[in-house]
């Protein structure tokens, strides 16, 4: 998006992350579950039409050059470079927010540990179900050269040679919304940080004043951490 069209529509979504969290624990816990559950279903439904319509093909795990055909290098440029690291760390905000359960004890360690093997299993499942569906003469030229018309991206580009139009769009509409999820809780959380820090010596107190409503304990924390 060319300028400043992007940056009127980053501040006017910052502007909602910020509203949607000054409403208090309740209507942020509402928003916040809405968009996970949509993060969670719309993979989910990605791997199972790709298991069930398309001819699931194992060689593909061990074609073009083999397996690991860049190497433990390639591997490791993948999860840095196309975000499968920042990916995992969805378990930071369960830790930065846990304070705010019931029962923090108990939470915790459920949040940590069930967000990582969530996480894992749908890009397992996701890994898995993209391998076998790809035709023959995908990667002919190398897995590096693995590219689909239209400029669509991989799984949409999969899902339109598959015919699955329908899949294609939900997945276009993900990948416009799903970020928003991400851009909520990091509002939510770094709110809490500047909260907790206004507390200590080195933050200005003026960050932990406001009112009960939960999550974010102070407007002025609130909005300098959607605005920093």
């Amino acid at each position: 998006m060319s300028f400043p069209a992007g940056y009127i529509v980053a501040s006017a979504l910052m502007l909602l992350f910020t509203v949607v969290n000054l409403m208090g624990v309740k209507a942020f816990a509402k928003s916040n579950a809405a968009l996970v559950w949509f993060k969670i279903a719309v993979p989910t439904v990605t791997v199972l039409a790709l298991l069930l319509f398309a001819p699931f093909d194992a060689s593909n795990f061990s074609g073009g050059d083999g397996f690991m055909p860049a190497g433990m290098q390639g591997v490791l440029t993948a999860i840095s470079v196309g975000g499968v690291f920042f990916a995992m760390f969805g378990f930071e905000q369960a830790i930065q927010l846990g304070g705010e359960s019931s029962n923090p004890r108990r939470n915790i360690p459920l949040s940590v540990i069930g967000s990582v093997l969530i996480g894992s299993t749908i890009y397992f499942g996701l890994q898995l179900a993209f391998v076998g569906a790809l035709p023959d003469n995908a990667f002919a030229k190398g897995w590096s050269n693995l590219s689909f018309a239209n400029a669509a991206g991989p799984y949409a580009g999969i899902a339109l040679l598959l015919g699955l139009s329908w899949l294609a769009i939900t997945l276009q509409v993900d990948a416009a919304i799903s970020p928003g999820g991400t851009g909520l809780i990091y509002t939510a959380t770094s709110a809490r940080l500047v909260y907790g820090l206004s507390k200590r010596a080195g933050s200005s107190r003026g960050y932990s004043s406001g009112p009960a409503a939960g999550t974010c304990r102070s407007w002025r924390s609130c909005c300098r951490s959607s605005w920093a």
